[in-house]
């Protein structure tokens, strides 16, 4: 768990995972040089609790850097990502940890997530396709995963290396296209992980600039990992002119989209920090289900209206 001046949500994520049911694990967190305090909370928990390595570094680094010390340090089987702001849920190592032993030929396990603000309150479940082919499928419209509850097989990632800081951004989407190369991609239907939804987050901060990143990622894995979108992401990729955030859902026809400008303000509001939603984007409506309320309800009639129930 990278971590930097996270001092108002670090013990809650701390606590998250050791509250864990599946008790057997190390748990390393890396301090990116934090000014606000939370060293100390950081240094006081290893001290209560002898899985946790607290690993600071001498200068700034980043948070990929930062994430890539964590694991280069990591001595066991599986790698389960977790970021400073969120809160895994009891079962979550219990229930990957499980999948990952039973199904020796996946690569990287995420889960669904409860989406939830700065307040604790929830906002709703983000959840993603489940099975290797249609992640496959979906690597060059959106990010399949959530990096945060995702878990990696250790051999793995010394076969294909860690994330590429070069990617900064687009870092974890680029480490499922090469793990995607000779591994099998998965996603647990059940939430695992609160992912938190604030002002703070580097993804609310630099949403446009994740897309640019995005497209330089995909098209690496066209030129460079042997990757072959289909004619219909082609065609979303047109559409959308940031590198694949296009496609149609059982809702809409093909030639039918819908503008993340024309989705309720609130809504359009609710999402745009921390998902692959931005004003310009298309939506997929019926492959990722974000259920934040109202608003979603009053945009799903709307559709299911104009276009026919799925």
């Amino acid at each position: 768990m990278p971590t930097y001046n996270a001092n108002r949500f670090v013990r809650t994520a701390v606590e998250s995972i050791l509250a864990q049911t599946f008790e057997d694990f190390e748990f390393i967190i890396v301090d990116d040089c934090s000014t606000d305090g939370s060293s100390e909370i950081l240094r006081q928990y290893a001290e209560r609790d002898r899985r946790i390595r607290v690993l600071t570094n001498t200068r700034n680094l980043d948070f990929v850097r930062s994430r890539n010390r964590g694991i280069a340090e990591a001595g066991g089987v599986f790698v389960a990502n977790m970021d400073s702001d969120d809160v895994a849920l009891p079962t979550r190592l219990a229930e990957q940890y499980a999948f990952m032993t039973s199904n020796p030929a996946v690569g990287v396990c995420g889960a669904a997530v409860i989406l939830i603000d700065e307040n604790d309150c929830e906002l709703g479940i983000r959840r993603y396709r489940a099975d290797d082919r249609d992640l496959r499928a979906r690597l060059f419209l959106f990010n399949p995963f959530a990096q945060p509850v995702t878990m990696i097989r250790r051999d793995v990632l010394d076969d294909t290396g860690p994330y590429n800081p070069d990617h900064i951004l687009a870092d974890d989407l680029d480490l499922w296209f090469r793990i995607g190369v000779k591994y099998r991609l998965a996603n647990l239907q059940t939430p695992l992980l609160k992912y938190r939804v604030h002002r703070g987050s580097a993804t609310g901060k630099r949403l446009s600039d994740m897309h640019r990143a995005a497209a330089r990622v995909r098209a690496i894995a066209r030129r460079d990992y042997g990757y072959r979108p289909s004619l219909v992401m082609r065609a979303g990729e047109m559409l959308d002119g940031e590198g694949g955030y296009t496609v149609w859902g059982k809702l809409m026809p093909a030639a039918a989209s819908l503008k993340a400008g024309a989705l309720p303000i609130g809504l359009a509001h609710k999402l745009k920090l921390k998902n692959d939603i931005a004003h310009g984007a298309v939506v997929r409506w019926s492959d990722v289900e974000i259920d934040v309320g109202d608003d979603i309800i009053k945009t799903r009639r709307a559709m299911e209206a104009k276009f026919g129930a799925r």
